[in-house]
């Protein structure tokens, strides 16, 4: 008896955070609706994600989430010019960002591509792989890793 009444009261001690949880859904639109947009659709995608449309007087605003993680995967806005329409906005890289420019575009899940190319090194291969390369960089031939091997695999006896 004593167990069951323990049990019921750890239920009720829990039930009201389970109560207060809203969706991230919900906690998406309730900002949105905060900031001014009042036009809010929200829809599914083809993978399960959440995609949620929503305009003000001035702003398109899509957001495209995860529902399970609640990972924001996209998060574009565009200006609205006066016929209602979006107008596209190229951003200048080389106007000082101090100067206002209202026009911007984030994006929740943003893949850097980029390389380092090039490499550093002596001038030779520098691994000890008796491919007969010069490993000392001293660009005489010689692959200076102590054995007569020239890096032919063949028999120079012939």
């Amino acid at each position: 008896m004593m167990i069951k009444q323990l049990m019921i009261c750890f239920l009720l001690i829990g039930s009201p955070q389970i109560v207060a949880a809203q969706s991230v859904q919900d906690q998406i639109i309730a900002q949105l609706q905060q900031q001014g947009f009042t036009q809010i659709e929200v829809s599914r995608t083809w993978l399960g994600r959440v995609r949620i449309v929503s305009l003000r007087d001035d702003l398109q605003r899509e957001l495209v989430f995860n529902p399970q993680t609640g990972e924001i995967l996209r998060d574009f806005w565009q200006t609205i010019n006066g016929d209602g329409l979006a107008s596209p906005r190229i951003v200048d890289p080389f106007r000082d960002s101090g100067s206002g420019g209202g026009q911007s575009s984030g994006g929740g899940s943003s893949e850097g591509g980029g390389s380092s190319g090039g490499d550093s090194g002596s001038g030779g291969d520098d691994d000890d792989d008796d491919d007969g390369d010069d490993d000392d960089g001293d660009d005489d031939g010689d692959d200076d890793d102590g054995d007569d091997d020239d890096g032919d695999e063949s028999d120079d006896d012939d």
